[in-house]
């Protein structure tokens, strides 16, 4: 469990490829601005083919010392990942469903991220269970992270919002394999 003096981390897991959209993050997180910047990190566990070009991104932009590649993370260590965030952040072009909104949720973690990403419909409740965008532009990211980073407190309690909406619905990875 993060502690309260520990810097907010907001986390990005997934294939690093074109469509998950992780550069906007790296410049949402770049329009934070350095007060902000030292307060927080961003975490991006995941590998894929863009990983070179997003790196290559957080170096130009003076983002390394804020930004960490973990590289990717085999499944059963997903859940000790979610666990040293504060904040999961979602911002695929497209996603039709996007598991990675039932992790974070499950493990008490309000999610950021645009309306069009398929499991926000049926698990974020804007504003409760996390940060619903219109768009994906690095603007509006950097709005909504600040408004995590403002408040902690408030990240902590749509997380366990978000745990509660998703035990209560039957969203959980548990729940949806005994449906299966």
């Amino acid at each position: 469990e993060p502690g309260t003096h520990d810097p907010f981390v907001f986390l990005v897991l997934g294939r690093l490829d074109h469509v998950k959209a992780v550069d906007r993050v790296i410049a949402a997180f770049g329009l934070l601005g350095p007060a902000l910047q030292r307060k927080c990190r961003l975490l991006i566990a995941g590998d894929g083919a863009a990983r070179t070009v997003l790196e290559n991104q957080a170096a130009e932009m003076d983002l390394g010392a804020h930004i960490e590649f973990r590289g990717a993370v085999p499944s059963n260590l997903a859940s000790a990942v979610y666990g040293e965030s504060n904040a999961v952040i979602v911002a695929s072009h497209d996603e039709p469903w996007g598991l990675v909104v039932n992790e974070a949720l499950s493990a008490a973690r309000p999610v950021i991220g645009p309306f069009w990403i398929g499991a926000f419909a049926d698990l974020v409740i804007p504003g409760i269970t996390g940060l619903v965008t219109s768009g994906n532009e690095p603007e509006e990211l950097a709005e909504a992270m600040r408004k995590l980073l403002e408040d902690p407190v408030r990240a902590r309690t749509m997380g366990l919002a978000g745990r509660a909406h998703v035990c209560e619905r039957g969203w959980t990875i548990d729940g949806s394999l005994q449906a299966f």
